[in-house]
């Protein structure tokens, strides 16, 4: 008779449990950050006009549904040592623009005000895609004592993709530029921050 055969050791079956839960608990802190809405006493928060609550909730539910499809995508890749190629896969994919600002932003994650500010400007399209494609997630982090939205890589993933995004061929200046130019407009300094811990 033969037993059940799965591409997941139980150790692997626990990290992905951890990344999933982490993930989880960075798009809740997405979604309260989002709405105005404390932790702890969430009528504090006060009342919005139903047309800006409205407009607030559409938004935190499409970028749900983005990191959820771009995880549920992510589910399907490779373990072990293809999964570096399955990333540069995943990577060569996406635009010029996407591929720099992953490489870019492989060091340090974003914070909630780096990303507010970065979707305004000419990389919010960008931000959706690497969203999209499941390599850019919400995590709980932070800041000033209080839980907020960090953006970074998936956890149980990260170290994969910097590895990926060492084999990537170099963007050309113009794209290289815009990127830089983009970040440090919004303040981003990855020597300022430690990326979330690998789960």
């Amino acid at each position: 008779m033969l037993g059940s055969v799965s591409g997941n050791t139980p150790r692997e079956q626990v990290g992905s449990s951890t990344a999933a839960s982490e993930i989880a608990s960075g798009l809740a802190t997405e979604m309260r950050s989002d709405l105005g809405l404390s932790d702890k006493e969430p009528n504090k928060a006060g009342d919005p006009k139903v047309t800006e609550l409205s407009e607030k909730i559409d938004k935190a539910i499409e970028k749900l549904q983005d990191t959820v499809e771009g995880q549920l995508k992510a589910l399907n890749r490779k373990d072990g040592p293809a999964a570096v190629f399955d990333k540069v896969s995943a990577l060569d994919r996406l635009s010029l623009p996407a591929q720099e600002l992953a490489k870019t932003i492989r060091r340090a994650h974003l914070t909630r005000t780096h990303y507010d500010a970065l979707q305004k400007g000419p990389l919010g399209s960008v931000l959706r895609e690497l969203r999209e494609a499941g390599l850019l997630v919400p995590l709980r982090g932070k800041e000033e004592g209080k839980k907020t939205p960090v953006y970074y890589f998936p956890p149980g993933q990260a170290n994969t993709l910097r590895s990926a995004l060492l084999l990537m061929p170099s963007a050309p200046s113009s794209v290289k530029a815009l990127v830089k130019s983009e970040l440090e407009k919004v303040g981003y300094g990855p020597d300022r921050f430690s990326p979330p811990p690998e789960s």
